[in-house]
């Protein structure tokens, strides 16, 4: 499930709803890193794996959201192995 919204209880929902991750979106969404937290930590709460789509390729953002603790990450745009070697996946 894409989570858009930013309230940390949709994340509750999606575990209530029976999925087993939620995509916290960043991409599309106005998202700050406060309510990236939470909504990690509210998956992590509820026992639903957090991955989160990042807003563009960059080494230095993908880095961040992993270390809030995602447990994965979504990266548009990647096309190429070139791209997903800028992204940090060699």
């Amino acid at each position: 499930m894409f989570n858009f919204l930013l309230d940390a209880a949709t994340v509750e929902i999606a575990r209530l709803a029976g999925f087993d991750f939620v995509i916290i979106d960043m991409e599309h969404s106005p998202r700050d890193w406060a309510d990236l937290a939470g909504g990690i930590r509210a998956a992590n709460s509820y026992d639903i794996i957090p991955l989160v789509r990042v807003p563009r390729l960059d080494e230095t953002t993908i880095s961040q959201v992993l270390e809030l603790g995602a447990a994965g990450i979504v990266v548009p745009f990647v096309r190429t192995a070139a791209d997903a070697r800028r992204a940090g996946f060699d």
